[in-house]
C-alpha cells in the first residue's frame, strides 16, 4: 500500500477503509467520519519525539483503539534491572493518546491532549516485549476516558493497567502558548 492514499480494503465489519500514513502505520478509518481529514492532521508524526527515543511502536490505530509495542532493553530499566514505571506509563498515554485525536478528528474536534494518567504496575518484568491495548470507555463532547492494558507477549500476563483522561481541544497548535 502506497503511504498517505486511501484504499478500497475493508475491515472486518465493512465500517472502516484502511489507509496508511506517511510512516507506513496502516490505519482504519470509519467511512463517512473523520477520513477526509486524515492527511491534514498528520498522524504520521506518532513516531517521533519521546515515543522514537523509547522505541514504541504502533502496531495497529484505528479510532476505536490501538495496540502499541515496545520491546525492552536497557533504556527502559531503573536501577532494579526491571522496567521503570515512567516507561509504562509513557506507553499508555501514547497507546490512548492516538486513537482519541483521530475519534476527535471525526467529531470535527482539533485534537486531544491528556490531562490525567493513573498507571497500576501489577508485575514487574526486566525483559522482553510489552504489548499496549487501549479501548475507549467514554467519549464524549469535552473530554474521554481510554483504559489500556499492557501484557508481555511471551507469555500474555498483565503487567500494567492504566486510564487516561484527555480533553478535546479546538486548537491544538494553542496548547502550550499560555502564561506560565
Amino acid at each position: 500500500m502506497e503511504a498517505g492514499k486511501p484504499h478500497d480494503r475493508r475491515a472486518a465489519d465493512d465500517r472502516y477503509r484502511i489507509f496508511v500514513n506517511h510512516a507506513g502505520i496502516v490505519v482504519a478509518t470509519e467511512i463517512g467520519t473523520w477520513f477526509a481529514t486524515v492527511e491534514p492532521m498528520e498522524f504520521d508524526d506518532v513516531t517521533s519525539g519521546l515515543n522514537e527515543m523509547l522505541g514504541v511502536e504502533f502496531i495497529e490505530v484505528t479510532d476505536q483503539g490501538a495496540v502499541a509495542r515496545l520491546e525492552i532493553d536497557d533504556r527502559h530499566r531503573q536501577p532494579y534491572g526491571i522496567v521503570h514505571g515512567g516507561t509504562y506509563t509513557t506507553l499508555i498515554e501514547a497507546a490512548a493518546s492516538l486513537p482519541a485525536a483521530m475519534w476527535a478528528a471525526g467529531q470535527g474536534i482539533g485534537g486531544t491532549v491528556g490531562i490525567n494518567n493513573n498507571t497500576d504496575f501489577i508485575k514487574a518484568i526486566r525483559h522482553g516485549v510489552l504489548i499496549a491495548t487501549a479501548k475507549p470507555v467514554h467519549r464524549g463532547r469535552t473530554q474521554q476516558l481510554w483504559i489500556v492494558e499492557v501484557t508481555d507477549e511471551a507469555e500474555g500476563k498483565l503487567r500494567a493497567r492504566g486510564q487516561v483522561r484527555l480533553q478535546n481541544i479546538a486548537n491544538p497548535e494553542s496548547v502550550g502558548s499560555g502564561g506560565s
